[in-house]
C-alpha cells in the first residue's frame, strides 16, 4: 500500500511541475506579446501544447492506476474530482491529509495560470485592435465612421475592419 501512496504523490508532484513550467511559458508568452516577437510566439504556442499534452497523459496514467488499485473513477476521465478520489483512497489520515494539501496548492497554480492565460488574452486583444487601427489609418480604408459619436463602436464596424481578431 506504500508504493501505491508513493506512486500517488508522485503523480501530484509531476502535475505540479507541468503546471509550474506552464505557468513560466505563459510569463514568456506576456512578454512576447509586449514585444510583439511573432515567431517566439508561435514556439511558445507549441511549447504549451507540449505542456498540456502531457498534462493529459498524466491524467490518464493515474486513471489507470487507479483502475489497478480498484478505486472507482468516473467514466469520464476528464471529470476526475481529486477531492473525491482522496477520500477514497486506502490510506491512513496523514496520507490523505499531506494529498489534500498537495491538491490545494495544485488548485492555486491552476486559477494563478488562469488568470495568466485571461491576461495574455486581453492583450493579444488589445494588440490586434491596435495594429488594425493603425492598418485603417495607413491603409484609410473608410472607417471614419466605424465608432459613433459617443466614441462607442458602430454595430457594422466588424465588416469595416482590415484585421479582425479571433483567439
Amino acid at each position: 500500500m506504500e508504493k501505491f501512496a508513493d506512486e500517488i504523490k508522485d503523480f501530484f508532484q509531476e502535475k505540479m511541475q507541468l503546471y509550474q513550467t506552464l505557468k513560466k511559458v505563459l510569463e514568456q508568452e506576456k512578454k512576447c506579446i509586449f514585444d510583439i516577437d511573432v515567431e517566439f510566439l508561435w514556439d511558445i504556442s507549441e511549447r504549451k501544447n507540449q505542456l498540456v499534452t502531457q498534462i493529459q497523459s498524466l491524467r490518464e496514467s493515474l486513471s489507470a492506476l487507479l483502475e489497478d488499485h480498484h478505486i472507482s473513477i468516473p467514466e469520464n476521465r476528464m471529470a476526475l474530482d481529486f477531492s473525491q478520489i482522496i477520500k477514497s483512497l486506502p490510506f491512513d489520515e496523514e496520507i490523505k491529509s499531506q494529498l489534500k494539501k498537495e491538491k490545494v496548492k495544485l488548485d492555486l497554480l491552476k486559477s494563478e495560470i488562469s488568470d495568466l492565460a485571461k491576461e495574455n488574452r486581453r492583450y493579444v486583444n488589445e494588440h490586434l485592435s491596435i495594429i488594425s487601427d493603425i492598418f485603417s489609418t495607413v491603409v484609410n480604408s473608410g472607417n471614419n465612421d466605424q465608432y459613433n459619436p459617443f466614441g462607442k463602436i458602430s454595430n457594422n464596424a466588424s465588416a469595416k475592419r482590415l484585421i479582425r481578431e479571433e483567439v
